[in-house]
């Protein structure tokens, strides 16, 4: 499973998907002293991954703009299977990133969102973000101010 963690922050959706079996995993992020830190828990986890799991999955981290990464990841062809995003609370930056998400999806690919409003609320929004005619609502929860997300996009 190849995963995509944008606005990763701390790294925990994505050394989470690591843990549980993705064979690969990036994390975006644009703070540099950010992404000191999650150099040091990437090193921390993979000296600590046990024999007996195998083969340790590759853990990229990119120090980008979430917006140019995922065009130039796009134009490189690059697709996952997950795209887990979770942007600074209460910014505009997950209206701005929903619609690149389709480029870097494989086709019935996962995402999962994290935002302050209910986004599978207005699908038809949604919808018109991904540029996608539907989209499966897996899963909506909602933990304090958090809203958590799980859809798919339907197989082109």
């Amino acid at each position: 499973m190849q995963v995509l963690d944008l606005y990763a922050g701390t790294g925990a959706l994505g050394f989470e998907a690591a843990s549980r079996g993705a064979s690969h995993v990036v994390l975006v992020e644009q703070n540099r002293q950010v992404v000191a830190q999650l150099q040091q828990n990437k090193a921390y986890l993979l000296s600590k991954w046990p024999a007996a799991e195998g083969i340790p999955p590759s853990i990229q981290i990119e120090a980008s703009d979430v917006l140019a990464c995922l065009k130039r990841l796009a134009g490189g062809g690059k697709q996952f299977d997950l795209v887990a995003l979770d942007p600074p609370f209460r910014s505009d930056l997950m209206l701005a990133t929903l619609p690149l998400i389709k480029a870097v999806l494989k086709p019935e690919g996962l995402v999962y969102a994290e935002w302050h409003e209910n986004l599978l609320a207005d699908e038809a929004m949604l919808c018109k973000a991904l540029n996608v005619q539907e989209i499966d609502a897996l899963r909506h929860l909602k933990a304090g101010q958090v809203h958590a997300h799980l859809f798919a996009l339907p197989a082109v």
